[in-house]
């Protein structure tokens, strides 16, 4: 029962007309004060900034006719283009399969888009919800929830590879049971993920379940441990932030490669007006949304990015330089400084003919920079903060290219200067080419702080 202005209401139509008018009563802008009442008619009567390369007015409605002339329209073009591609493929010796061509109509709005009747040649192109293309499950929404799940179910088959091999009589230890984990597990939940995580964090979770039990089984953790000392453990991050890593490789790879496709949409964030959509987003956010607001959040500063050389020298061209790892196979830690400077001097007597050059790189929170030191010589060279030690003394061996001796993970690389896009390793692919032919190089690798005269002095130089 309802009281209004002292008459009781029984019935409920009565009460939700009365409850209504009150509310419409009460939010009318007779309400208003009259001061507010003329800011809002003064306001009012302001015109909208309003500025589009569109001939159509703002906020015109638009009509059913117009959408239908817009899909036509849009289906035509993409018809032209696929006869296109068609010609094409005839013409170079290709052909379409029909059975295994599908079309999909990706929208959030269910039943608004009707399917389109798109042809190659005669052959009606089939209009299906989903699709499976390159291992990732395609729906019309884009919320990934079907790939989502069959992830999860793959990933759970792979899991009884570690329940067997986690044995406690005679299974694996630790090390060999993570790299198991990371490379049949692991590697499926990486792959795509540049991609499904812009599915809704919800269904993102549903994956959590595997990586925690990955862990469990690889640790022999109980199930009650908490997650927090599993990642600890381990040496591994959520899923989140491992997704949120490869993002950040990806968009850093696709912005030292200015050639690729993906550049100009994924790096031109100028094209995007994200103040309008964010509000609108939900979930299926696009890369360019989700990379622009890690990037804000972690308060990155990108700076400049080499951008990647393809060598245009084939492999059978390539001189191979000789890479002595002799002082490396000692353990560092059990190796006395003694040991290391016999050693290094049994390898200067069978080389006394070569000028030996020394090379280092460092960083610090303030600081990269790279040193070459010769007999007469000392070369330093200051880098911005953001390149790594492993560029610090890939630049160095550029610098110093006629007789250097560096790190092991650099002197790893230029073994095999073929397989490699580093814009560094590419030059020090052409400058061993030239040199190679005039001049005999070996590279040595000498572990720091050794008591080496020569390294030492370019420790301190870096």
């Amino acid at each position: 029962m309802l009281v209004c202005n002292g008459v009781s209401i029984n019935t409920i139509p009565e009460i939700a007309n009365t409850l209504a008018k009150t509310f419409a009563k009460t939010s009318s802008c007779d309400n208003y004060t009259p001061a507010f009442q003329a800011l809002k008619r003064r306001e009012e009567r302001v015109k909208l900034n309003f500025s589009s390369s569109n001939k159509e007015g703002y906020n015109s409605p638009l009509t059913l006719l117009e959408l239908r002339v817009a899909l036509h329209r849009s289906e035509r073009q993409i018809q032209t283009t696929i006869n296109n591609f068609t010609k094409w493929a005839e013409q170079n010796g290709f052909v379409f399969s029909t059975e295994k061509t599908v079309s999909v109509v990706f929208s959030q709005k269910r039943g608004v888009f009707p399917n389109p009747e798109l042809f190659i040649g005669r052959s009606l192109i089939k209009a299906v919800k989903e699709f499976k293309f390159l291992g990732l499950i395609f729906d019309q929404s884009l919320r990934f929830h079907r790939h989502l799940k069959d992830l999860k179910i793959r990933c759970t088959k792979a899991l009884n590879i570690l329940k067997v091999l986690a044995n406690t009589r005679w299974g694996a230890d630790r090390t060999s049971l993570l790299r198991l984990y990371r490379a049949l597990i692991r590697s499926k939940l990486d792959y795509g993920c540049v991609v499904y995580s812009s599915a809704c964090k919800s269904l993102l979770k549903i994956l959590d379940p595997v990586h925690h039990q990955g862990l469990r089984l690889c640790l022999g953790a109980f199930r009650t441990s908490p997650v927090e000392s599993l990642y600890a453990e381990a040496y591994e991050p959520l899923l989140d932030l491992r997704r949120k890593y490869l993002c950040l490789n990806y968009f850093m790879k696709i912005q030292s490669m200015k050639t690729n496709t993906a550049y100009s949409y994924l790096c031109n964030f100028r094209l995007y007006d994200f103040k309008s959509h964010r509000s609108s987003l939900t979930y299926s956010q696009p890369f360019h949304f989700r990379i622009r607001d890690l990037i804000n959040d972690l308060n990155l500063n990108i700076g400049r990015i080499a951008l990647c050389k393809i060598s245009e020298m084939p492999p059978w061209k390539v001189i191979y330089p000789k890479v002595d790892f002799t002082l490396s196979c000692y353990s560092k830690a059990c190796t006395p400084v003694s040991t290391y400077r016999t050693l290094y001097l049994e390898h200067r007597e069978l080389f006394s003919d070569y000028e030996p050059i020394f090379t280092n790189g460092s960083k610090s929170e303030s600081h990269v920079g790279s040193v070459v030191v010769s007999l007469s010589t000392v070369i330093t060279d200051t880098l911005p903060i953001s390149p790594s030690i492993y560029t610090a003394e890939l630049h160095a061996l550029r610098i110093a290219i006629e007789h250097i001796s560096l790190s092991l993970s650099a002197l790893q690389s230029i073994v095999s200067l073929h397989l490699s896009s580093h814009p560094i390793l590419v030059d020090i692919t052409y400058a061993l080419a030239n040199h190679l032919k005039k001049k005999d190089i070996r590279f040595c690798c000498i572990p720091g702080h050794a008591g080496i005269t020569g390294n030492e002095l370019a420790d301190t130089a870096a």
